[in-house]
């Protein structure tokens, strides 16, 4: 299975959603909640605020979260599909 990292927050209905369903899928993890470590947060804003991808979520007024990283690859937001796709599932 490829490796999966979460930035997200608790605070978040996205996050939660997305740990529910690779819980449910019984597919591992490693997360990062930035709302309960600083530590967190900063290595989030780090990716966050030199990738482009983030620019509309920005603009909006966004934060970005949650954002996985499946293997090198990037998804804002949890899309099923997406990740699906990603995961070949």
């Amino acid at each position: 299975m490829k490796k999966i990292v979460i930035y997200g927050s608790h605070l978040c209905g996205d996050t939660n959603a997305l740990i529910d369903y690779l819980s449910q899928k019984g597919i591992g993890y490693e997360y990062h909640d930035i709302s309960k470590e600083l530590s967190n947060l900063k290595a989030f804003l780090k990716v966050r605020d030199i990738n482009p991808m983030y620019d509309a979520v920005k603009s909006a007024g966004g934060v970005g979260i949650p954002t996985i990283f499946v293997e090198d690859e990037l998804i804002i937001d949890f899309d099923q599909e997406k990740l699906e796709k990603s995961l070949g599932l």
